[in-house]
């Protein structure tokens, strides 16, 4: 049994439930074909896919890019210990 239009509205992303198809010999819209439907899904799909991956990749980068940061800050403040520790050394 094929699923009913409100069960597929339901599972379907927002706007492909009322994108029409126009047909150029009669001049009227008709609703999506299920292939058409099937097509669109799975565009919609690759760049949900997509999007996600690139949100992952720039969470990625941000943790990487924050890292070195905080590795520069620790490097000077060892430099910065290792400077106070051979005056106080000099001092005595």
């Amino acid at each position: 049994m094929a699923p009913s239009n409100a069960t597929l509205s339901a599972s379907m992303p927002p706007m492909m439930m009322s994108n029409p198809v126009v047909s150029a010999a009669a001049g009227t819209s008709t609703p999506l074909s299920l292939a058409a439907a099937a097509v669109t899904a799975a565009q919609w799909l690759a760049v949900a896919q997509q999007q996600q991956q690139q949100q992952v990749a720039a969470a990625q980068n941000i943790t990487v890019d924050s890292l070195i940061v905080q590795q520069n800050q620790l490097q000077e403040q060892i430099r910065q210990s290792e400077q106070n520790l051979a005056a106080q050394h000099t001092v005595q």
